[in-house]
């Protein structure tokens, strides 16, 4: 069992309490990871360093294949480090604000 199994999803939901719209997949991947969040509901994130490029992304946005639709990611970065990056930038500005 592996992915885009479903049956991967419902045990980590059974087992830990995860909620698909409180989740963020991150992956390299369109038609395992990320196939697999859509279908299962969640936040979907594509890192740019792996196997898929931001030019295979976006012409999935075109497709009138219903499968291929479910490989479209809502998020991309070119790597998973630039994470850190967004998770600083409110924290940031909201120093930012108590300064000013």
């Amino acid at each position: 069992m592996g992915k885009p199994s479903l049956n991967m999803f419902y045990m980590l939901q059974a087992r830990y309490g995860v909620q698909p719209e409180k989740t963020l997949i991150i992956g390299d991947t369109l038609h395992t990871d990320i196939l697999l969040g859509n279908e299962c509901g969640m936040w979907t994130l594509l890192v740019l360093s792996g196997a898929t490029t931001l030019q295979e992304a976006r012409q999935l946005t075109t497709t009138q294949d219903p499968i291929k639709q479910k490989q479209v990611p809502l998020f991309y970065l070119q790597s998973v480090g630039d994470i850190l990056t967004l998770l600083d930038e409110p924290l940031n500005h909201h120093l930012n604000e108590q300064q000013h």
